[in-house]
């Protein structure tokens, strides 16, 4: 029976390691590798729901480099707040002409 739960724990650090490139684990206690198990999963998750929903494929690699770089360049270049909110107050002047 102990055999058997140790085998079902290396399958399931195998796939931590293969699908969620994780190599070690940064906690310590219990209750941190706990936290650092359940976001990875979470993370995973959300990842191959997003990749299903809008590119139709499971989680890859080269797709979540894809979205990371996306994400770094919009963080890089913030649009500028002050154009986005002029756009905004045109089309909602253009809304209310036309009713």
């Amino acid at each position: 029976m102990i055999y058997k739960l140790r085998w079902d724990i290396e399958k399931f650090f195998q796939w931590w390691k293969k699908h969620l490139k994780v190599y070690h684990l940064i906690a310590r206690s219990e209750y941190g590798v706990m936290v650092q198990l359940l976001s990875g999963l979470i993370t995973y998750l959300l990842m191959a729901i997003y990749c299903r929903k809008h590119y139709n494929e499971p989680v890859s690699i080269m797709r979540l480099r894809e979205i990371r770089i996306a994400i770094q360049n919009e963080l890089r270049n913030p649009p500028n707040i002050l154009l986005l909110i002029l756009l905004l107050l045109k089309n909602q002047k253009k809304t209310y002409a036309k009713n």
